[in-house]
């Protein structure tokens, strides 16, 4: 039996957009630790120095953010609840044996509730953030709404923090995860295991675009060979108006009319779909040909 071709499931941009994130969420959730916890105040080092820490802390968060957004308008579709969710989330003890549940689409339900979980974190974070930003946003509220500000960005990052670290233990859970997060391919194997549906999606879409590739072939084919075929007829009209024409009034009427020819066969692109209306126009470039080269040879004469 043919074994399938790989199947892509994140392209090079998609997959930088995640490192990213990834990267950020690292220095940020460490200097926000130390921050967090005065017996971790060492964390903070990661910027090189604790002031440092407190300076690129936002901005590394606002890129983290930012970051997250674009995944989001990319993935938000993919991650809505169905009836295959509640499904897949009635037989979790069946997942937590390994067991496959369910016609599952791009995204299981576990998928979806850790991105979900991530964007309402972010936007918690993103909203108390700059509100205890100093020295740019924080002097524009008063003290009690930094406190709180304060506690929901903490609960929201720790928050965070639990979320991801469902997402990495899930993606070390089940093979050819991280396989497809660095080279972006999945066997076609572990795709029909894991997300049948989007499986289907993915092979139904090849074949679209096959049966569309072929029939663009044979219409295109169909344009040249006709195209061709109106051009060689208009050489072959253009030799017969001058046959009668002496040697150098020939030279001159074939090549006004090979030129002419090669317009008509240009042309014939879009004529080609009526040939009605083809045939017609010929008969009319005929005329055209013959009082052009009737008054040519009068004034020869």
């Amino acid at each position: 039996m043919k074994k399938e071709k790989p199947i892509q499931r994140y392209s090079a941009p998609e997959r930088i957009n995640h490192w990213v994130v990834a990267f950020c969420f690292i220095v940020v959730s460490i200097s926000g630790l130390g921050f967090f916890f005065p017996s971790f105040n060492w964390l903070m080092n990661v910027f090189g120095t604790p002031q440092l820490a407190r300076i690129l802390h936002p901005f590394f968060g606002v890129v983290m953010f930012a970051s997250f957004l674009i995944m989001f308008f990319r993935y938000w579709k993919h991650n809505l609840i169905n009836r295959e969710d509640i499904t897949w989330a009635k037989n979790i003890h069946k997942i937590a044996m390994n067991e496959e549940v369910g016609d599952t689409g791009r995204y299981n339900f576990g998928q979806k509730c850790v991105f979900w979980a991530a964007i309402g974190s972010l936007l918690l974070l993103l909203a108390s953030g700059i509100v205890i930003w100093r020295p740019y946003f924080a002097d524009a509220f008063s003290i009690p709404v930094i406190r709180l500000a304060l506690m929901v960005h903490s609960f929201a990052a720790v928050l965070l923090i639990i979320v991801i670290m469902v997402h990495i233990y899930a993606a070390l859970w089940v093979k050819g995860t991280i396989t497809a997060m660095v080279e972006g391919w999945v066997p076609a194997a572990w795709a029909k295991k894991h997300h049948p549906r989007w499986y289907r999606e993915v092979k139904a879409k090849e074949q679209g675009h096959i049966s569309f590739y072929k029939e663009s072939h044979h219409f295109c084919f169909g344009i040249r060979a006709q195209s061709d075929g109106l051009f060689e007829v208009s050489r072959i009209l253009a030799c017969s108006v001058v046959s009668n024409l002496n040697g150098s009034g020939f030279a001159r009427q074939y090549g006004f009319l090979g030129i002419f020819g090669n317009c008509t066969s240009t042309g014939s692109y879009g004529l080609m779909y009526n040939q009605r209306s083809i045939a017609h126009i010929g008969e009319c470039e005929y005329t055209t040909y013959y009082r052009i080269i009737f008054r040519k040879r009068t004034e020869v004469m």
